[in-house]
């Protein structure tokens, strides 16, 4: 009698540790299930951010090749080995990257402009890589900046801007900006004029080349080192841009 009450003991323990690990085998396959889905979770959620920032921001444009903005490069003349007129601490390529930077700033208030510039900071960029730079990104307006500077004792003041020779699209862009600047400066107007400079010779588009003052004259290099001048300079050019633009 007691062997078979030991026998149906061990049949129940027996009986038990089968369901036991059953329930542990559910429990396990639950677990997994909950983990992948998750993961599975985690990942849609990923994705769907990463599209919502793609379809949110210009990337999906240029994938597609549907960026239609309007690509304008700005030159900061000089910078790194070559400073442009020099007196002392006053450099031109300092001025003219100081003037860049706004002008982008202004610029890049209007979504339908993409601004590009030939250098950011104080590096060598070579002349000839600034109109190619904008010819292999199909700029439609190309504007350098330069500060003027005249030796021997000679003086002079004022603003003018230049364009190469016969581009009928180069004058009108080079008569907005100069009629802004004037306007906004209350500098002495020196007027558009023609010249073979490589940097607006060699580009595929309008392009313009700005003297924005004269370094040799000691009143106006003052006005060129002053931050409100400047910032009066940059906000007239993008506003001569987009009369430019109406006007196309």
């Amino acid at each position: 009698m007691d062997r078979e009450k030991e026998l149906r003991e061990r049949k129940a323990g027996s009986s038990i540790s089968r369901q036991e690990f059953y329930r542990r085998k559910l429990k396990r396959r639950r677990r997994i299930r909950r983990r992948k889905i998750i993961i599975g979770g985690s990942l849609l959620l990923f994705l769907l951010v990463l599209l919502y920032g793609i379809l949110h921001s210009n990337l999906l444009q240029r994938l597609s090749g549907l960026d239609d903005r309007i690509i304008i490069v700005i030159d900061p003349g000089h910078g790194g080995d070559d400073p442009g007129a020099n007196y002392g601490e006053v450099r031109e390529k300092d001025i003219n990257l100081e003037v860049a930077l706004s002008l982008r700033d202004y610029l890049e208030k209007n979504k339908e402009y993409k601004v590009i510039l030939t250098r950011k900071k104080d590096v060598t960029v070579e002349l000839y890589d600034r109109s190619k730079l904008a010819n292999d990104k199909e700029a439609d307006i190309f504007i350098s900046l330069h500060c003027n500077d005249l030796s021997g004792g000679e003086q002079a003041d004022g603003i003018e801007t230049y364009y190469t020779f016969d581009e009928e699209e180069s004058m009108r862009l080079a008569t907005c900006l100069q009629e802004k600047i004037i306007s906004e400066t209350g500098a002495k107007d020196r007027g558009i004029r023609t010249e073979d400079f490589a940097v607006i010779r060699e580009t595929e588009m309008p392009a313009v080349l700005v003297e924005m003052g004269f370094l040799s004259d000691a009143q106006e290099k003052e006005k060129l080192l002053d931050a409100g001048y400047q910032e009066k300079i940059a906000k007239a050019i993008a506003d001569g841009v987009t009369d430019y633009l109406n006007q196309v």
